[in-house]
């Protein structure tokens, strides 16, 4: 996991026509939902209300998977498409307080919001990991019931990649995801995503840092024993994997800290 990259703004999908003309798909979409919650808010209770997909979530998808680099916003493992997973669940929340039962509402008012949306991996978005999961330090008591409340009240125990340094909270080491100082919150953000539990995502970790090692290798073999274009190719091999767009990067950057690598 490491910090976002983020617009200030969400992408610009405006109405063409009509009383709306000119207006934010998406603004018009958290007023519609937030009346429709004053109206009448037991579909919000019973997990019926539907919500718009006509926001401009293809632009949104688009723009994020530029802004993320093609890497799930929480696992950093490459992604094609991925899916719009929101840090504060939409419509509804599981919490262990309640044997792990939806409480409904979730944060509808949040539900089209650019500050609440990353791209996740299928895998990081199921209910087996975090999917609708998201526990606040010290309990339900502190978790805002509608719109009329404040959220900057809460205090999440998931890390949120879009606006904390994850990088000074979680570490590697070497395929091994660890919180740094013994963070509560960084440790339960690893068990809830799986990072160390998820066979296939540790395998793959594990196959980065052995050719990372492998290039190092082959970068530092002394002239004739490889060609300059070989040792080009594996110092490039180094330079690209420190940098954020390389998919486990905070992995690399987390071992060459420590001199692991």
């Amino acid at each position: 996991m490491i910090k976002l990259n983020r617009d200030d703004n969400p992408p610009r999908v405006i109405f063409k026509i009509g009383v709306v003309k000119n207006i934010e798909k998406w603004v018009v979409s958290t007023e519609t939902t937030i009346g429709d919650y004053e109206s009448d808010s037991r579909p919000f209770e019973n997990g019926k209300y539907k919500f718009n997909k006509a926001f401009g979530v293809d632009e949104f998808r688009e723009r994020l998977i530029i802004l993320q680099d093609g890497k799930c916003g929480y696992c950093e493992k490459k992604i094609d498409k991925g899916d719009i997973e929101h840090y504060r669940p939409k419509a509804a929340v599981i919490t262990e307080e309640v044997n792990g039962n939806y409480i409904q509402p979730g944060y509808y008012w949040l539900a089209y919001s650019w500050w609440n949306m990353l791209l996740a991996c299928s895998d990081c978005n199921s209910q087996e990991f975090k999917g609708n999961k998201f526990p606040l330090v010290g309990g339900e008591i502190n978790r805002c019931k509608d719109h009329n409340e404040n959220i900057n009240l809460e205090s999440p125990v998931l890390i949120d990649p879009i606006n904390e340094v994850a990088e000074k909270l979680i570490e590697y080491n070497n395929e091994t995801a660890i919180p740094i100082k013994r963070n509560v919150r960084a440790q339960r953000t690893i068990d809830i995503l799986g990072l160390n539990t998820r066979t296939s995502l540790v395998e793959d970790r594990r196959e980065k840092l052995a050719s990372y090692r492998m290039n190092k290798i082959v970068a530092n073999l002394p002239r004739g024993i490889i060609t300059s274009a070989e040792r080009a190719e594996a110092n490039n091999f180094l330079t690209n994997a420190t940098s954020r767009r390389s998919k486990f990067s905070n992995m690399i950057n987390s071992n060459i800290k420590a001199a692991r690598i």
